[in-house]
Parts: structure tokens; C-alpha cells; sequence
């Protein structure tokens, strides 16, 4: 991966996890971009927002794993990351199956490095 993720913050990390719960059914809707400009901040957001479309899907997982190694050190740390995921996904309507797949393939992730 050609990114430097040494210097990222933990707002830098939520907002690109929270970006690839947003992109789930590949757009990012209005109601989406709100909430997470409300937890991180319009710039964060739109600095984050330039790297994640530049990134293919395994270099996006590897953001996100690298984000769990430093961030996640304990069980609460992680929950607290995977309801943010989950309430991500649910922002603008009840998780359907591809959101639900995408969630549990997350959290397994997540949970098992």
C-alpha cells in the first residue's frame, strides 16, 4: 500500500471506516455524508474522502486493519468501532442482505486480527 497511515489520528481512521460502511451499496448519500461530518468534521471528511477513491477494495481492508492495530486495544475499544460500523450502515435505512454480509465479514475481520 503506497499510503502513510503513521500519522493518522483516530479521526482519520473513523471517518474512512465510517466512509466504507457509507459506501456499502456503493454511494454515499446525503443523510450518510451528515452524520459523519457530524462525528468527524467536514474537513476530515473531505480529506479522507479524497485518499478512500483512490484506494482499491484490499487496499481499503488493509486501512481499516492497520486502523484496529492501533486503536482497538481492548474488547470495548473494538465494540465501541463496530456499533459505530453498524449504526454507519443503518443510518438511512435497515441493513439488506449485501449490507448485513458486508457487516458480518467486517466484524469477523475485525475480531480475528
Amino acid at each position: 500500500m503506497g499510503i502513510e497511515l503513521q500519522d493518522w489520528k483516530y479521526q482519520d481512521y473513523l471517518a474512512f471506516l465510517l466512509l466504507y460502511a457509507a459506501n456499502a451499496d456503493l454511494s454515499i448519500n446525503e443523510k450518510e455524508r451528515k452524520y459523519m461530518e457530524s462525528r468527524v468534521g467536514r474537513s476530515e471528511y473531505e480529506k479522507v474522502l479524497a485518499l478512500f477513491e483512490e484506494l482499491n477494495d484490499v487496499e481499503r481492508i488493509e486501512v481499516i486493519v492497520e486502523f484496529k492495530r492501533r486503536f482497538c486495544k481492548d474488547e470495548n475499544a473494538l465494540e465501541r468501532i463496530i456499533a459505530d460500523f453498524r449504526k454507519m450502515l443503518e443510518i438511512d435505512h435497515p441493513m439488506d442482505a449485501e449490507e448485513e454480509a458486508i457487516f458480518i465479514g467486517l466484524k469477523r475481520l475485525l475480531k480475528s486480527v
